[in-house]
């Protein structure tokens, strides 16, 4: 694990929020269209230098639903490159261009990663609140 979250020397490293999940996104929806117009991240305490595939990863395996994450993961991480391209042409960041193909590639790396946070994280998400770890109980010992 430690390995699939150190940053390498490359241009994929990011801020990564750490625990990217929908509960910790908070949309704003167009009144008229439904649409969703803005989006805010919460919750920050995770954060970590290391591969923007890091919060790709645990977004996509804990976020989803199966079929979207099958059917829809590569049009997700194209979404994700135009935004990340958009942001890298702003002035002074223009050395830093990433290509679709390596961004492909670093999510393909760091798979263990997101598989991992399936097995452990997905769980607590996905428990009913009848039987869920109550995780003050564990805090204060």
């Amino acid at each position: 694990m430690k390995q699939q979250l150190s940053p390498k020397g490359n241009r994929l490293n990011v801020l990564s929020h750490g625990d990217l999940w929908v509960n910790n996104l908070l949309f704003k929806y167009n009144d008229v269209t439904g649409s969703v117009e803005d989006v805010k991240m919460v919750d920050f305490q995770l954060g970590i230098y290391s591969s923007c595939a890091i919060d790709l990863q645990y977004f996509i395996y804990t976020s989803p639903t199966d079929e979207v994450r099958v059917d829809h993961t590569e049009e997700m991480l194209r979404e994700y490159h135009n935004d990340l391209c958009s942001t890298l042409q702003l002035p002074g960041q223009a050395k830093k261009a990433v290509t679709l193909q390596e961004l492909m590639d670093e999510y393909e790396r760091k798979g263990f990663y997101g598989f991992s946070m399936c097995l452990l994280v997905l769980p607590i998400i996905l428990a009913d609140s009848e039987n869920a770890a109550d995780f003050e109980a564990v805090l204060n010992g």
